[in-house]
Order: structure tokens, then sequence, then C-alpha cells
């Protein structure tokens, strides 16, 4: 795009349009005089230093042509992994909480593969309804080192390991976590002759088939079971018109 061209757009766009610049700012601007980007980029830039913030001046400067962000072109490498649901009841039983760890598992390693990412440190936390004035409270979580690996069967081994040494039978339970921590990059496993906790190659598949054909099309056996006490009520969740082709809105 030529100067000339460039200019003629600038002094068509209000200053308030920038990114950045808010009502305030845009007002502020206006009683000096800076109606349009263009005025701002023309402005001295002392002026617009020592009047407003690094932000703004950052800002006139990108409009002159001078790069002052970088583009960011590799996404940062998560540090954990969450995945944590209140239950839509109370339940003391263990098979229930089992299966919602299990599923939690699931969920967050799915993602940790997405991101061709594993992890090293598990952490499972299980807690009562803090805002129940009848229910005894309890709140209690693990950590364990485990063989760096993607693999929800063996994450989901060590998962429930965990849960039996903190569930305690007579508290009702309203709340259940996982938290995959100590995440580096599949490409920096060390590979060990002994170990296969890396060698897993069920759960790429597994992967694959779900998001070619729906997801939980194909699932671990632990979550076929039949619970219902620990999923979330989701009576009011809102359509995903633009992410499910399934729940397209019909115009007749």
């Amino acid at each position: 795009m030529s100067e000339t061209n460039t200019d003629s757009i600038l002094k068509q766009l209000p200053v308030g349009k920038l990114w950045g610049i808010g009502r305030r700012w845009s007002a502020r601007l206006e009683t000096m005089g800076i109606l349009t980007a263009w005025d701002l980029q023309q402005a001295p830039l002392l002026w617009i230093r020592a009047g407003f913030n690094v932000v703004l001046s950052r800002t006139q400067q990108e409009l002159n042509g001078i790069t002052c962000l970088e583009l960011e072109t590799v996404q940062a490498d998560r540090q954990q992994i969450i995945c944590s649901r209140s239950f839509g009841s109370t339940f003391s039983d263990y098979g229930e909480l089992a299966q919602a760890v299990s599923t939690f598992v699931h969920r967050a390693t799915e993602k940790l593969r997405k991101r061709h990412l594993e992890t090293a440190l598990l952490s499972v936390a299980i807690n009562t309804n803090p805002y129940s004035t009848v229910d005894q409270q309890y709140h209690q979580s693990g950590t364990v080192k485990i063989p760096a690996t993607a693999s929800t069967r063996l994450i989901t081994h060590h998962a429930l390991a965990i849960l039996k040494t903190i569930y305690r039978p007579e508290y009702a339970y309203k709340r259940a976590g996982v938290v995959l921590s100590a995440l580096r990059r599949q490409t920096q496993h060390q590979q060990d002759l002994f170990d296969d906790s890396h060698a897993d190659q069920l759960s790429p598949v597994m992967d694959t088939i779900n998001q070619r054909f729906g997801r939980d099309v194909i699932v671990p056996a632990r979550l076929m079971g039949h619970f219902h006490q620990w999923t979330m009520r989701q009576a009011h969740l809102s359509q995903s018109y633009t992410t499910d082709w399934r729940q397209l809105m019909e115009v007749f």
C-alpha cells in the first residue's frame, strides 16, 4: 500500500477506534485536537509519552511503522492442565467419584496430547460443598511424581491410586479435579529400555477416532458405567451453534 493511501485511511479512522484506546483516552485526545489516527501519528512522540503512558506511545510508533511488539509465532507451552468440575449433586459413593476422576483424566490427557506434551506430576483433589451448613467439610488432595507420559491409561491408574488414599466414605462430595504439571514436550522424552510408559499407541488412536466421528465416540471402558450423580447440571447450557454441526439453528 502506498504512503498516500495509508494517510488517506488514517485520516478517516477515528482515534477512538484504535486498539487500546478507550473512551476516556479518546475524549482526552480529542480535547488536544487529536481526532484521527493520522493526527496521533503526526503528534510529537515526547508529547504523547509525557501526557499518557508507554502503551499509547507504542501505538503511535506502530502507526509510524516502528515495530514495538514482536509477533509471537510460537505459542508458549502450558505449565499446567487442569480439569475440575462441581457435581450436579453431592454423593459419597467411591464408584461415582472414581468415574468422575477418570473422566477428568480423559479430558485433561486429550488436551495434553493435542499440544504434544506429557506430564510427570499428577494431582487429584476432592472437596465437599463449602457452602453447605449441614454436611461435614472435607478438602483433600494428593500429588505424585510419575514417569513422563501422555497415556490416558497410565495417568488414570495413578489418579485412582491417589484417590484411594484421600477418599473417605463418610463425606458427601461436591467437587473433584485433576491437575497435570511438570509438562514438557514429548520430543524431550529420554527413552528407557525398561519403561513402556511412553510407548502408548492406544490413546492417539482414540483421539483420532473421536476427532473424526464425534466427541466420546470411543472412551475408556471405565467411563461406560451408568453413573449420573457426579455429572454437572446443564439444563441452561447454551447451544454450540458455531462449533457443532448438530446444533446449527434451523430457519423455516
